[in-house]
């Protein structure tokens, strides 16, 4: 069935994958969907009618979890990227 997906803020390929086919292991048929130079952009639609299911009982949780997986990295509006592989101890994240 042919279905017109856009991609969200921060999802990457993987998420991606999760969202269409139930499985990271789908990332190459999700992948020949985009271009590959760069990261999904935001906004960008993707025709889901060549890609394949593979866990249909995890497809199944993540829709009527209505989950939309989005791990990618989260920008600041600043532009300046944020989150654990960019907070420094003591500098941007404060321990207690």
């Amino acid at each position: 069935m042919n279905k017109i997906v856009t991609i969200r803020d921060a999802q990457s390929y993987f998420d991606l994958s999760l969202q269409l086919t139930g499985s990271i292991e789908g990332v190459f048929d999700v992948a020949g969907q985009i271009p590959v130079s760069t990261e999904p952009q935001p906004g960008t639609m993707i025709n889901t009618g060549s890609i394949t299911v593979i866990e249909q009982v995890t497809l199944n949780y993540y829709n009527t979890r209505r989950i939309i997986p989005a791990t990618g990295l989260a920008m600041t509006q600043s532009g300046i990227p944020e989150g654990i592989g960019y907070w420094c101890v003591e500098e941007d994240f404060v321990v207690n």
